[in-house]
């Protein structure tokens, strides 16, 4: 599970299932981040991360944890979309995107910070509420 005994800029330096998704799929190296400042073109043809550890459904999640909102990494996907288009038209960034991979992997901070520490939101909601609430986020 060890991520070459290297910084990743992650929580921890063990694989998460997006990784093994990712491998399945052929991909040898890690998927880039989109804030990466040494990111690249090939980089941006093949897939990027738009992820942030801590981060959940609800903004209250990424607000504890100093994290990206869930809007936040969603604009940050209209950006990409936009570079895109500038590096291969209009007509194929809207088929790279409409044929890609989404993965959304998140909700167990929700539940576990906002849910059962701090109990702010089992204050507000019982737990098939704030599953609809987080829900209805997306």
């Amino acid at each position: 599970m060890d991520l070459n005994s290297q910084p990743t800029g992650r929580f921890s330096n063990g694989k998460l299932a997006t990784d093994f998704i990712a491998e399945a799929l052929g991909y040898v190296n890690m998927t880039r981040a989109f804030l990466d400042p040494q990111i690249n073109k090939v980089d941006m043809l093949h897939g990027i991360s738009f992820a942030s550890a801590g981060s959940g459904y609800d903004d209250l999640t990424a607000n504890f944890s100093n994290a990206m909102t869930l809007a936040k990494q969603r604009e940050y996907l209209r950006h990409y979309e936009i570079h895109l288009s500038q590096m291969v038209g209009v007509d194929k960034a809207r088929e790279t995107m409409k044929n890609a991979l989404y993965i959304l992997s998140m909700g167990t901070n929700d539940f576990l910070q906002n849910y059962f520490l701090e109990v702010i939101r089992s204050i507000q909601y019982t737990v098939e509420q704030y599953q609809n609430f987080l829900i209805r986020s997306l």
